[in-house]
């Protein structure tokens, strides 16, 4: 193919928007589409190698993967060893054991299926991954692992038209999978090459069945490069974590970027992404793509606050330097005629052995489980309390099934004394549930009574109250659900337990028919609901309780504790008592006004200004929210008697 300096700028224009949404720069929150635009951009390239020397017939499958290798590989491997030099020295065990994890995706392209897997309401934040980003790479590998082979094998049997038709049949299919199923598993959705493969054949079809622009001035084609690039930058601008992705809306950018290969390099636009600063970035975009995000995760392990300006501007300088750096020093060389590693055999040979090395130091990792010699025995006690999450989820498990929610079986589990054949009292509540469940099975048992448990993790505890997120996955048919049950089975007594914190600070909701937009609207919904669902059980002559949610921290706990003795600084982990009461005051008001028992734990948690997040020495959380084993332990003194008082009303 002759060189086109418009898709180098193009490159530009889709890395530009990734880097700036990852650092935090306000406007620019759909600036994840970036990736989308890489892809059409390789599905282009890269099919259009293979068609020309298909049609030549001096295609070589070892020798396009060696290019892949060459172009791949090297700056890759230098990103690990960073990322790795650096978690050892940050990351708890845990964190090491996965990161380790995600070494092994790296290096054998799966990264995509590691992330899948790893999906959940406990796993760790995405924004604290080092190899996060390497999903996308993953994803381009396996459909040039597939796609090569794919049209050899077409164009022994296919015309032209024939493989053109093929591709057109396919990425339709890809495309309306991936409109279906990002409502029903967007996780899946995202990840996977089959969901994704519509956009890199969208390239691939580009160039396949088309023409490029010619030189010379072209009205049309000067305005489908406009509109290409408003289709690509309306959508970094407009878009947010909110918007269903990919799928249909990932069309749009999708479109741009064909739209803008299309129209060639003498286009309006085309000429503008030939500026040579632009085809700079452009050439170096791989290199700053793998750079920035590993900076950015360990930011955020260090300063787990929103990012500032000042912080978010010097990521993105430390990102520029080091992708030239790795441009000029580790991708022009290792593609160069001479050289150590100019011979095929020789650049396997070396790639084979670094890949070998980090495959057995990321075993050796996780076979030790994350090497927790390297910190003092009590620091890593106190990392170790996230662990518990294991323990908390798995506390209450259905014995008797009432419905699915977030891909798991949702029901009751017994509290208190066994030998009560069909309680009459239920605690309903998110996955505080299971975090209070030692403490709530022990106030049963000592009260002698026995309950029923149910968890709805993730969804907030009141009717029809449901999450706004386009993958709510069904909070309100959960709770409508709950509502049934406890019409048909004489349930007497219902204790509510849960956080309220991410619905009135981050996360939106919908309560009859309102939205939430903003905190006052998050707060309106809150209560509203909490106050209808007190309402209604009263009606239904149902005593309640309401225990309201504890402090918690502003960062995980045991992660907090074990990077602040590492490092010898870190962020005011503790919430200060003003902050609590200014979030969970409103709540525990409305709860008070319409429940018959509230329940508090702040009393005994805050003081002189600042909620506890040690006892003893000991951590109060798993991670910046859910109870502790030890504080289950602390508090069951404390709540015994308002929990005996309330049951045996």
């Amino acid at each position: 193919m002759n060189y086109r300096a418009d898709i180098d700028g193009l490159r530009a224009v889709a890395v530009i928007p990734v880097v700036f949404y990852h650092a935090g720069l306000v406007g620019f929150s759909g600036g994840y589409v970036g990736v989308d635009v890489f892809f059409v951009i390789s599905g282009y390239l890269i099919t259009g190698i293979i068609w020309r020397e298909i049609r030549e017939g001096r295609f070589s499958l070892l020798g396009f993967y060696e290019r892949r290798a060459r172009r791949i590989l090297p700056a890759l491997f230098a990103v690990i060893l960073f990322s790795a030099v650096v978690s050892y020295q940050l990351l708890t065990p845990e964190e090491l054991s996965n990161f380790a994890v995600s070494v092994l995706g790296s290096i054998f392209f799966v990264q995509n299926f590691v992330l899948e897997a790893q999906a959940g309401y406990f796993d760790a934040s995405s924004a604290t991954k080092p190899l996060l980003h390497v999903w996308s790479l993953a994803v381009e590998e396996q459909f040039y692992i597939l796609f090569p082979l794919a049209l050899l094998i077409a164009v022994r049997v296919l015309d032209r038209r024939g493989v053109i038709v093929l591709l057109v049949l396919t990425t339709v299919l890809s495309f309306v999978l991936a409109s279906y199923l990002v409502f029903r598993s967007p996780v899946f959705t995202f990840y996977m090459l089959p969901l994704r493969a519509w956009e890199l054949l969208a390239g691939s079809l580009l160039a396949i069945a088309s023409t490029v622009g010619a030189s010379g001035r072209d009205r049309l084609r000067d305005a489908v490069s406009i509109t290409g690039l408003a289709a690509i930058l309306l959508p970094v601008f407009l878009y947010s974590s909110q918007t269903p992705f990919p799928g249909y809306t990932a069309a749009v950018p999708v479109f741009g970027a064909t739209a803008l290969i299309w129209a060639g390099p003498y286009s309006l636009v085309g000429r503008a992404l030939s500026w040579r600063p632009l085809v700079f970035v452009g050439l170096i975009s791989y290199s700053l793509y793998l750079w920035h995000w590993p900076l950015i995760a360990f930011h955020k392990l260090i300063f787990p606050d929103d990012t500032p300006l000042a912080h978010g501007l010097g990521l993105i300088t430390a990102s520029l330097v080091l992708a030239v750096l790795s441009w000029r020093f580790v991708e022009i060389p290792s593609r160069q005629p001479n050289g150590p590693l100019s011979t095929r055999w020789r650049f396997f040979a070396a790639s084979g052995t670094v890949a070998a090395g980090f495959l057995t130091a990321a075993l050796l990792t996780i076979g030790g489980n994350g090497w927790p010699w390297r910190a003092a025995p009590e620091i890593i006690a106190l990392a170790n309390v996230a662990q518990e999450k294991l323990i908390s989820d798995a506390q209450c498990r259905p014995e008797e099934v009432l419905f699915n929610l977030r891909g798991r079986e949702r029901g009751f589990c017994r509290l208190g004394d066994d030998e009560i054949d069909v309680p009459d009292v239920l605690v309903w509540g998110d996955s505080h549930v299971g975090a209070w469940f030692p403490m709530l099975d022990s106030a049963f048992t000592n009260a002698g009574t026995s309950g029923y448990a149910i968890s709805m993790a993730g969804c907030p505890i009141a009717f029809d109250l449901d999450r706004a997120d386009y993958d709510n996955e069904g909070c309100s048919e959960a709770s409508r659900a709950i509502q049934r049950y406890m019409q048909e089975n004489n349930i007497r007594k219902v204790v509510i337990v849960g956080s309220w914190f991410g619905v009135l600070d981050n996360k939106d909701t919908v309560y009859a028919g309102q939205r939430s937009i903003n905190d006052a609207t998050r707060l309106e919904n809150v209560t509203r609901a909490i106050a209808d669902t007190g309402d209604w059980l009263v009606e239904m002559g149902i005593s309640s309780a309401f225990l309201v949610t504890v402090p918690g921290a502003r960062h995980s706990v045991p992660e907090s504790l074990f990077r602040e003795a590492q490092l010898g600084f870190y962020p005011e982990t503790r919430r200060s008592e003003a902050e609590y009461g200014a979030l969970m005051g409103p709540i525990r008001r409305v709860a008070e006004a319409h429940f018959d028992t509230v329940i508090r734990t702040d009393r005994l948690l805050c003081d002189s200004g600042q909620c506890d997040i040690l006892r003893d020495g000991r951590p109060l959380y798993y991670d910046s929210n859910h109870p502790s084993l030890f504080m289950n332990e602390v508090m069951l003194p404390h709540l015994q008697s308002e929990f005996t008082a309330f049951l045996e009303q």
